[in-house]
């Protein structure tokens, strides 16, 4: 009896230590992030879990590489909404300045503050929707929506503008594609794409819109016939506030805020899809591509 007391005592012991370090490696890296250092990470070895110290291990890695992800967007975010708050802001404050000073006003003075303001307004604005989307704020929102119309819809507003820059603008369906959606978001990001491909899509060409259906996917579609986005920069290209050199000094003249690949990529994964960027030779081509009835939280039946 005191022999296996003895050994109880010990085995005990044993496995208390060999525990507590486990745990406390945990705790370590756990530390090391409150601390600021983001790239602490729990030491667990390659290839499956060898007991249930290496998959709390692994969950606290995926955890804190998201963390550090998100930070670095947000930390991406911030840098890049400063920089394109600046130069309106600085033009709004000089037209202001003028107008503080006494010297006459025009017509023009004033347009040019309201399409300042115009544009600061819809920068924030495309920025919240962007958050929303991507918390899944919305999804109790979603309806049957015939997607064919609302891209027909959208080709017959923006005929008009199209027109005027000399771009035909095609709309390609073929019959109705009822799909379980945001009716409000995916228009707003269709209608960011159509914007985008208007102004930098080139003059007296086309752009194509379609909404196709493949399998159990539908697929909308904004195609230019511009210079398009080298495969290396596509990434930053759908970043939020991420743009070409050329495309941001464009941008600036055009009141751009390099939000609308952004938005429209994050109303995809909002509808459990994803956003394509492509050649479309030349040109470019995006797709949304999402499930017609997503897995996620369903919607209301309209």
């Amino acid at each position: 009896l005191l022999l296996a007391l003895l050994l109880s005592a010990l085995v005990t012991k044993w496995l208390t230590g060999v525990i507590g370090r486990r745990a406390q490696t945990i705790a370590d890296a756990v530390d090391a992030v409150t601390a600021g250092d983001l790239s602490a990470r729990v030491a667990v070895p390659d290839g499956p879990p060898a007991d249930s110290f290496d998959s709390m291990g692994q969950a606290f890695n995926v955890m804190l590489t998201r963390l550090q992800g998100l930070l670095d967007e947000l930390r991406a975010i911030t840098d890049g909404l400063a920089h394109d708050l600046r130069s309106p802001l600085a033009r709004l404050k000089a037209r202001t300045d003028r107008l503080g000073l006494g010297t006459s006003v025009d017509a023009g003075d004033l347009a040019a503050i309201s399409q300042e303001a115009d544009s600061l307004i819809a920068m924030l604005d495309n920025s919240l929707e962007i958050t929303r989307a991507e918390a899944g704020i919305g999804r109790d929102s979603f309806n049957m929506l015939d997607v064919a119309a609302l891209v027909t819809d959208l080709a017959e507003m923006y005929e008009p503008l199209a027109e005027d820059k000399g771009v035909a603008l095609v709309a390609e369906t073929s019959g109705p594609l009822p799909v379980l959606a945001h009716r409000q978001l995916l228009g707003r990001a269709l209608s960011n794409l159509i914007d985008n491909a208007l102004r930098y899509g080139g003059s007296g060409d086309a752009i194509t819109l379609a909404a196709k259906r493949r399998g159990g996917m539908v697929q909308l579609v904004v195609a230019d016939r511009g210079p398009g986005i080298p495969t290396a920069q596509r990434g930053e290209a759908l970043r939020r506030f991420g743009r070409l050199d050329a495309a941001r000094q464009a941008g600036e003249r055009a009141q751009g805020a390099g939000l609308g690949l952004s938005l429209a990529a994050a109303v995809a994964r909002l509808h459990g899809g994803r956003l394509h960027l492509a050649d479309n030779r030349p040109g470019l081509k995006v797709t949304i591509e999402f499930p017609v009835q997503p897995a996620a939280n369903g919607g209301n039946q309209a």
